[in-house]
């Protein structure tokens, strides 16, 4: 057989290539932070959003947005990372990450608190609450999920998630998913928090909850006994607010 000019050209170009397997479908990047000593997995078909963009979503410059923790740490400061993903297959999901080492405490130690929290900051209509032990450290933490309605009549359906590290440090995870998807996007949510990983001393020691009780011990003093929203926590709650009205990953 006779190969001319342009065939054989073909052919030359295609050489290197045989043989050769496509590569395989690689996940998406596992977050590791190591001022916090945080690992975190979002679901499949999820991107972290480039430092700059994120740093102007939430409300800070390039330059002092996620920062290396100072040594020594200045007294009373509130030292804080957060992190953002978009969604790349078109099914108008959402991810955010908050973590804060707080000289003041923990923000809520008891579900009741987190719940109103998670109502009257964010404006979700809860309908679901549970602890949360998650993780190969069994993480304690609490779960709220519920909806609200976009300005645009579409109806969200999200999940945020809180996970105390006492005494003062603590995560905040945000999902969020079109309500007529939640049930399909619901499990990949779930396995996500799963990949959560951070220092937690009471992990050590206590069991995972029954389902709609939270983790914390009892006795555990809730160092916030009224709903001061107030400096980092209204932060948070603004950021978790403008997920749900819009903007990058908020829909």
């Amino acid at each position: 057989m006779r190969l001319d000019g342009p065939a054989l050209a073909l052919l030359l170009l295609a050489l290197p290539l045989l043989g050769q397997q496509a590569p395989p479908a690689s996940g998406p990047p596992t977050l590791r932070d190591a001022d916090f000593e945080l690992t975190f997995t979002p679901p499949a078909g999820m991107l972290p959003v480039a430092h700059d963009e994120a740093a102007q979503v939430f409300g800070s410059t390039p330059e002092q947005f996620n920062v290396t923790r100072p040594d020594p740490m200045p007294e009373n400061a509130i030292f804080r990372h957060a992190y953002l993903w978009s969604d790349l297959t078109g099914r108008d999901r959402s991810a955010r990450l908050l973590v804060e080492e707080n000289p003041r405490g923990l923000p809520f130690t008891k579900a009741e608190i987190f719940k109103q929290f998670v109502e009257t900051q964010v404006g979700l209509k809860v309908d679901s609450q549970e602890g949360l032990s998650v993780g190969q450290g069994y993480l304690v933490g609490m779960l709220a999920e519920g909806t609200r309605e976009r300005s645009d009549g579409t109806v969200m359906r999200a999940m945020v998630a809180y996970f105390p590290s006492p005494p003062n440090t603590y995560a905040q995870v945000y999902f969020q998913a079109l309500a007529t998807d939640w049930d399909v996007m619901r499990p990949d949510f779930l396995e996500s928090l799963k990949t959560l990983e951070m220092p937690q001393e009471l992990s050590r020691t206590r069991p995972a909850a029954p389902k709609g009780e939270s983790d914390l011990p009892t006795d555990y003093e809730e160092p916030w006994d009224t709903l001061q929203v107030t400096g980092s926590l209204a932060l948070a709650a603004v950021l978790l607010l403008g997920l749900f009205l819009g903007g990058r990953g908020g829909a």
